[in-house]
């Protein structure tokens, strides 16, 4: 389903926008391979992104948790093309100021959750379906089974999983232990 979705949104069409088609690529991307929530990549601003370094600053998440995330230097490439002097946001909305959480999930679910052939109604007696904080959870099992294959124990590896999301408790993370 995760080739499908970066397959969908790699073939998106924007009417004479690339900017918007490198955004929502870059975007999802950053949602899936660091587990960032959709509000803490819409609240990042220029300095919270160090280029250099391959960091990025989440400041006061949910809960007014506060770490730092590591990424893929692809950001480098969206900066580079994109970003001017005057930016406050790191993704600075065409018209100024941050992204909208509520569109980055509407384009999501509405364009390329049906191009990738995956439904977003809710299945098997969950609340809702697939959404953009699927790509979360994603991460999370994905970065605990890592764990898991290298060797380490479940339960020791929980507490450094916890940290890197910003839960402010260790029995947030445990749902991941289990879907694992």
């Amino acid at each position: 389903e995760i080739t499908r979705i970066f397959k969908a949104v790699d073939n998106m069409k924007f009417k004479n926008n690339e900017q918007s088609k490198c955004f929502y690529q870059t975007v999802f991307r950053l949602l899936y391979c660091t587990g960032l929530r959709v509000g803490e990549v819409s609240n990042l601003k220029v300095d919270d992104v160090d280029l250099e370094n391959n960091i990025v600053y989440v400041r006061s998440g949910k809960g007014n948790v506060s770490r730092m995330v590591p990424f893929k230097s692809w950001l480098t490439n969206y900066s580079e093309s994109y970003s001017k002097e005057s930016d406050t946001y790191f993704f600075e909305s065409p018209r100024g100021g941050k992204r909208s959480t509520g569109t980055i999930c509407a384009v999501f679910r509405n364009k390329i959750l049906p191009m990738a052939g995956i439904k977003s109604s809710p299945l098997n007696g969950y609340k809702r379906g697939a959404c953009v904080h699927s790509l979360r959870h994603s991460f999370a099992c994905n970065a605990l089974n890592q764990m898991i294959k290298s060797g380490k124990d479940p339960y020791c590896a929980l507490p450094y999983l916890s940290v890197y999301l910003g839960h402010t408790s260790i029995v947030n993370t445990e749902i991941y232990l289990r879907l694992t």
